[in-house]
Parts: C-alpha cells; sequence; structure tokens
C-alpha cells in the first residue's frame, strides 16, 4: 500500500516538474539550500520555517498554476494504476517486478525514487526524494546509475535481488488416525 502510494506522490511530482520546466526552479532550490550551511543550531531553529516557507511556495506554486495540477493530478491516477496493473499481471508469472520497467522508471523518474518505490524499497525511494529536495543533480545522477545498473544485470541476479518469491500456501494435512 505504501509503494502505491509512495509511486503515485513520485509520478504527481514528476509531472509537475516536468510540467513547469522552464521556470525559476533553481531559485527556489537555491534559497532554501542555504540555510543548510548555518550549522544545527541554526538548522534546528530553521526547520519549522523552512517547513512553513516551502508549503507557503508550494501553496503560491498550486495557486498559480491550477491548470498544471489538474492535468498532473487527472494524469496520476491512470498513471500509477497501469503500473500497478502491469506489477499485477506480472506476478502472475514472474511473482516480482519487471526489470524493463524498473529501468525505465530509473531514467526517467529516478531522480524522485520512482524506481526504488516501484522495487518495494520504501526506504531508498525516501531517501531518493530528500535527496532530490537537497540536491537534485545528485538524486539525477544516482537514478541513472542505478538504470546502467539494472540494464547491466543479467536476468538471474535482478530476479535474486528484486523478486521475491511469495511461499505457497499448503493447507494443514491431517494426520492419519
Amino acid at each position: 500500500m505504501f509503494r502505491v502510494i509512495g509511486l503515485a506522490v513520485v509520478i504527481f511530482i514528476a509531472l509537475l516538474f516536468a510540467l513547469s520546466m522552464g521556470e525559476d526552479v533553481g531559485r527556489f532550490v537555491t534559497r532554501h539550500m542555504g540555510h543548510l550551511l548555518d550549522g544545527i543550531l541554526t538548522f534546528l531553529r530553521l526547520i519549522g520555517l523552512q517547513i512553513q516557507g516551502f508549503f507557503a511556495q508550494l501553496w503560491g506554486f498550486m495557486q498559480g498554476n491550477r491548470l498544471k495540477v489538474l492535468i498532473a493530478l487527472a494524469l496520476t491516477g491512470p498513471i500509477t494504476y497501469w503500473l500497478v496493473r502491469q506489477r499485477a499481471q506480472a506476478t502472475g508469472s514472474h511473482k516480482g517486478p519487471n526489470k524493463k520497467t524498473a529501468i525505465a522508471l530509473a531514467v526517467f523518474l529516478g531522480w524522485l525514487g520512482a524506481h526504488r518505490f516501484y522495487l518495494s524499497q520504501i526506504g531508498w525511494g525516501t531517501v531518493f526524494l530528500v535527496c532530490c529536495y537537497v540536491f537534485p543533480p545528485l538524486a539525477l545522477f544516482l537514478g541513472w546509475i542505478d538504470a546502467l545498473r539494472y540494464a547491466l544485470m543479467d536476468k538471474e541476479e535482478f530476479t535474486h535481488l528484486y523478486i521475491h518469491p511469495q511461499p505457497a500456501h499448503n493447507p494443514p494435512t491431517r494426520p492419519n488416525q
């Protein structure tokens, strides 16, 4: 369930960024990055202001770009449904995520950790989201590295690392009396 929610959040954020390319995202990132260098005490005092400023800017962005937000919301549901349905269909034959889908997600949405959420690695997906907020080029680079790793892995290694077989449910047998 958390994987689906995380995947939906990543897709929504990616669509908003994609629809907003060319806008002043750099100034937003650098404005919030400067506070990280002030030290731990200052950071702890400013974290409340950071969160407040982030949500204020997010709200301002959403108010100023209502059509983009509406398009991203309208596309998030079908894309998430398609990915979950594709995974469910693959579950019958492979019992896990598809390697090609993981590579595609790592290439295009790796900077948001979509591939990690897809592989049921919620913790690593969250780390990618935080990394994307703190230093986006690093998150992009790490996503591409993951895509290259997945592409160079043979099928057996990918299956061993990322496909966890479900234990077969065997009904309890009754001893003969």
